[in-house]
């Protein structure tokens, strides 16, 4: 950072004041090459962006920013919370370096319900919830374990079925599942449809919360079937009743003040934090997840919260309570801009007492101790980044690893794929995935799907983009290949082969160097291993997305089919549905909201799936 840089600057953000009203609004601040340095929401605008050339009071990340900045731009908003909303979106797409980031955005998995259907089941499910639908969702829950041990619980107590629609609706007979008494086969009319649809809304009442209602229910239908001397019965309502009370002593009520809340505990040291978010739904905890939003040292940990909150909530649903384990930055306006993210009044709060402190205790406690783990975690990694460095002889610590591999059946559906690795472990936001163009002439020949690859991801990469170490998954031919490529553009990264052993077996791989010399891997050493992960990562990633397109193309083929689909309309099913699985679960209505599709199509379409 040069002074002239920092006065440039400040001159080029003076002059941009000049032009910009004191409405609240966004701004960004550009590089040379337009990238986002920073976005940033104000309740006056001009008066937001004039601070910056107070270099005086600016902190060293802030006067740096300052320097590299060359232009800005500006949304104005209604109000200040709808600017804070915007930023939010805004900070989520374009990720600005000088920003608090949310580094993990993945979603979370809810169960669904078709209550509709004549034989619902539990149904795991991943992404936004669609709205208006008459399926049931329960959750976010927290992990798939966490959904698959409530699903397996819910399903053996109430014998609920876990086979698909087709299987379900070809069965003669009951399958495994019903003899060993983990199912009551409704596909052969074994339980009546009134009986199954009351052990599912048992399971619903479960999800909500209402487990003392479902005791109360089984205890009356098991006095009645005893009445009426059908012991048979009476004994299926005494084991559901018996299971349920061992469910429960497992279970950790929480009483109605926790019915739906979200919970967000942080923790700080060594200029790094942990936030610990915990779901309760209906008295009942759905997990936890840890986060590690990417902050500098002189962001308030007021800020890093209140920030995180706002961008967390981008894709997810709102809860009616909101826990915080201290008071966020601007937390009036954070409060409005949830009330209009959920288009209702959330209450969020630092719990003082009662059973909501309690669990707040609890979640910086686990908060503390994701830290300490993830502060042993990086020990561990940059001392076996060091040795990794040593092993290959980087000239320095490598801060960024690289690892290339192709996928293909035949010439068909290739892609190649590229894995990344730094100090904190597998980078997953930054693995890449290339479709090999069919007209390029290079499907199905490894070399020119190499050549490729390298093409397109170095051709304008950047040099703060630049890996320190690439690895390629292959022999003498693949190294020479992705080497050609880096020399074609002046790029002097370091490049190595790993070729597989002859019978491809771990730890007889050999590694093959730019001067011509190769040699075996070393047995149990933890750069060794390390090699080995990165190769099976990347061979599990190229193999999965392989896998993706193909099934991608088959979804593509079998909407084609449907009847009086074509382009136009299949293009709509997916915008709204988001997916071809979404779409085979959707009820008549619900394809009927989508534009271009009548009742009749609707009809067809969804007897198409279910024939």
């Amino acid at each position: 950072m040069s002074k002239s840089s920092l006065e440039n600057g400040i001159q080029i953000i003076r002059a941009k004041a000049k032009t910009v009203s004191d409405d609240p609004g966004v701004y960004r601040m550009l590089s040379a090459d337009k990238e986002v340095l920073y976005v940033g929401k104000a309740r006056n605008i001009r008066n937001r962006i004039l601070s910056y050339t107070q270099i005086s009071g600016l902190p060293i990340r802030l006067q740096r920013m300052v320097a590299l900045t060359v232009d800005m731009e500006f949304i104005i908003t209604k109000s200040e919370e709808e600017a804070l909303l915007l930023e939010a979106q805004l900070i989520k797409k374009l990720k600005p370096r000088f920003n608090i980031l949310l580094r993990d955005d993945k979603s979370f998995p809810y169960i669904l319900m078709r209550d509709h259907e004549a034989a619902p089941q539990l149904i795991k499910f991943r992404g936004k919830p669609i709205a208006h639908s008459k399926d049931v969702y329960f959750g976010p829950f927290a992990s798939n374990t966490a959904i698959y041990q409530t699903t397996e619980t819910l399903t053996r107590l109430f014998k609920l079925r876990t086979c698909s629609d087709h299987t379900f609706k070809n069965r003669s007979r009951p399958c495994l599942q019903y003899h060993i008494k983990r199912c009551s086969a409704p596909c052969v009319n074994y339980i009546s449809q009134e009986e199954y649809k009351k052990n599912v809304h048992y399971a619903m009442d479960f999800l909500k919360g209402k487990t003392r209602h479902i005791q109360k229910s089984l205890e009356k239908d098991m006095i009645q079937a005893s009445e009426a001397q059908n012991y048979e019965q009476a004994a299926i309502y005494r084991n559901h009743i018996r299971s349920l009370n061992q469910v429960q002593q497992q279970t950790q009520e929480l009483g109605p003040s926790m019915m739906i809340t979200d919970i967000f505990a942080i923790y700080r040291e060594h200029d790094q934090c942990c936030i610990q978010v915990f779901f309760y739904r209906h008295g009942t905890s759905y997990g936890n997840r840890s986060y590690f939003p990417k902050h500098d040292k002189d962001q308030s940990t007021e800020e890093i919260l209140g920030t995180f909150i706002a961008q967390f909530y981008q894709s997810k649903p709102v809860p009616e309570n909101v826990y915080v384990s201290i008071k966020t930055s601007e937390m009036d306006l954070l409060q409005k801009a949830l009330n209009s993210i959920a288009e209702k009044k959330v209450q969020l709060k630092v719990p003082q007492k009662g059973a909501a402190k309690n669990l707040m205790d609890q979640a910086i406690l686990n908060a503390k101790k994701a830290l300490e783990r993830h502060h042993l975690e990086q020990l561990s990694n940059k001392k076996l980044l060091q040795q990794v460095g040593d092993f290959f002889a980087l000239p320095t610590v490598p801060n960024r690893i690289e690892i290339y591999d192709n996928s293909h059946l035949q010439g068909s559906n290739a892609y190649g794929t590229m894995v990344a690795s730094g100090p904190n472990g597998f980078d997953k936001k930054s693995y890449r995935q290339f479709k090999i163009k069919s007209e390029s002439g290079t499907v199905g020949d490894d070399y020119g799907m190499m050549t490729e690859v390298f093409q397109r991801r170095f051709r304008n990469a950047s040099q703060k983009d630049m890996p320190d170490l690439v690895l390629v998954d292959g022999g003498r031919g693949q190294l020479n290949t992705a080497l050609k490529v880096l020399n074609s553009y002046n790029l002097e990264t370091v490049c190595v082969g790993v070729a597989k052993g002859e019978e491809r077996n771990a730890g007889k791989e050999t590694l093959v160097f730019t001067d011509g010399t190769s040699k075996l891997v070393e047995k149990n050493s933890p750069v060794t291993y390390f090699i080995q992960r990165l190769r099976d990562e990347a061979h599990r990633y190229a193999i999965g997305t392989h896998r993706k397109g193909r099934a991608k193309k088959m979804t593509q083929s079998s909407l084609m089919d449907l009847p009086g689909i074509g382009a136009k309309r299949k293009k709509s099913l997916m915008i709204y549905f988001g997916s071809h699985e979404a779409i085979k679960r959707a009820g008549i209505e619900d394809l009927e909201r989508v534009s271009g599709i009548s009742k009749s199509l609707a009809q067809s379409i969804y007897h198409y799936y279910r024939s």
